[in-house]
């Protein structure tokens, strides 16, 4: 029995959300570029099997990252796919710029977010993703 046979009923809506696996490099090279000839070895071991321990984030601890295609996979055969978006898509790590502008700019940057979120060249750029089934 899968364990989403426990959680939902058929016809169930999933929301799961999961982390770009290049969030950790790219904050390491936005607070410490200086340290990528330390951190070789531990970002190799990164880019292969996605996994962070508390030596390599401690504010994060033990994790592990994701990449598009394998965060689909988690839910091929389980759930109908209804939406998989890179939920930042292009604001990326400058979302707090939202909040300096007035409503009606906000809003319209907003909806282009939402417009580009499925695309995917914002895959790239998005720390999160977030993926929408319905449990057959």
């Amino acid at each position: 029995m899968c364990s989403s046979d426990l959680i939902l009923r058929p016809g169930g809506i999933l929301f799961a959300a999961g982390l770009n696996r290049l969030c950790y490099i790219r904050e390491q090279f936005r607070h410490s570029p200086e340290e990528i000839l330390a951190c070789r070895e531990s970002h190799e071991r990164h880019l292969t099997d996605s996994l962070l321990d508390p030596e390599m984030a401690p504010t994060i601890g033990f994790a592990h990252l994701t990449s598009r295609a394998e965060f689909r996979t988690l839910f091929n055969g389980t759930f109908e796919e209804l939406a998989l978006l890179a939920t930042e898509s292009f604001t990326g790590v400058w979302q707090a710029k939202l909040n300096q502008l007035s409503r009606e700019q906000a809003e319209a940057w907003i909806d282009l977010v939402e417009r580009t979120a499925s695309w995917p060249e914002a895959f790239g750029m998005a720390d999160h993703y977030l993926f929408v089934g319905r449990k057959p």
